[in-house]
């Protein structure tokens, strides 16, 4: 997987890119910005929108490939879960 291709905003957990998230708001905060909860955004967003939400034509499509997402999630669970059974 390449960090910032195969996954938006994933990066590897190596000492390179150790702390990266790692960001405060106490300066947005200072400002007057406020932060609402995830599941609102997405009921103001994606559910507003039908559930559908497509890509502008001539741009590549949303979302990975369905082997790609496979292989990430085998990978995910192998991590979380190696006791797992490999089969989905």
């Amino acid at each position: 997987m390449l960090p910032w291709a195969d996954l938006p905003l994933w990066l590897p957990d190596v000492p390179d890119t150790a702390g990266f998230w790692a960001v405060s708001g106490a300066a947005a905060k200072a400002a007057g910005l406020r932060t609402r909860a995830f599941g609102d955004s997405v009921r103001d967003t994606w559910l507003r929108s039908g559930g559908s939400v497509r890509a502008a034509p001539g741009t590549p499509p949303f979302g990975l490939a369905p082997e790609k997402e496979e292989q990430v999630l085998g990978a995910w669970d192998a991590q979380a879960w190696p006791n797992l059974p490999a089969e989905r």
